[in-house]
């Protein structure tokens, strides 16, 4: 019988926010923008990887860039209300990933046993050349998580790729805490039957 797609990003939502974070620890707020907009985009496309992003955040910052990396790695602690919640559940939905990320460095939190098992397959932005907000990232997850689901929900701290998985027929679940995210599902699943 189909369950339930779940769709998890990451960063925010299963680990603490890490990269937009730091940054706005380091430089001023139309700076962090500008390069949020540029460099961290050209790196969850794939154009570049985390070492020259961290290289370039040198240059900008004054901060080594294996600093920035292990800082970064520091900040990305594991949420425990998603994590308990996708233990409890995995039984219920079918959970996969789906993250604006370098899979270089996205894939160091995935040594952690704990972290890796948590999703049935893992989709990195870097590695498909496409990021969220894009309505063929939400496709591309749908036709390849290679499961039979009855229905799909996007969970994302950013409301703009919310947004977007809806546009496409998706829910979509605005994250702020798992508790809230939880009571959002019920909801969902209600309408579904």
């Amino acid at each position: 019988m189909p369950k339930p797609l779940l769709i998890f990003d990451f960063f925010g939502v299963v680990v603490e926010e890490v990269a937009h974070k730091w940054l706005y620890d380091h430089v001023e707020n139309d700076v962090a923008k500008h390069i949020i907009a540029t460099l961290f985009v050209r790196e969850d496309l794939g154009e570049i990887t985390a070492r020259q992003c961290f290289k370039e955040l040198e240059k900008i910052t004054g901060v080594k860039a294996k600093q920035i990396e292990q800082e970064w790695l520091n900040l990305g602690q594991l949420r425990q209300d998603t994590y308990d919640f996708i233990i409890k559940n995995k039984d219920k939905y079918h959970i996969v990933l789906l993250s604006n990320a370098s899979a270089s460095f996205n894939n160091k939190f995935f040594v952690d046993e704990k972290i890796n098992r948590l999703f049935k397959k893992k989709f990195i932005s870097s590695e498909l050349r496409m990021v969220k907000p894009d309505p063929q990232i939400f496709q591309y997850v749908l036709e390849h998580s290679n499961v039979n689901y009855s229905y799909a929900v996007m969970i994302d701290d950013n409301l703009v790729n919310i947004k977007a998985a809806q546009k496409i027929g998706l829910y979509g679940v605005h994250f702020t805490n798992m508790f809230e995210v939880s009571k959002q599902l019920e909801i969902i699943a209600k309408q579904e039957h």
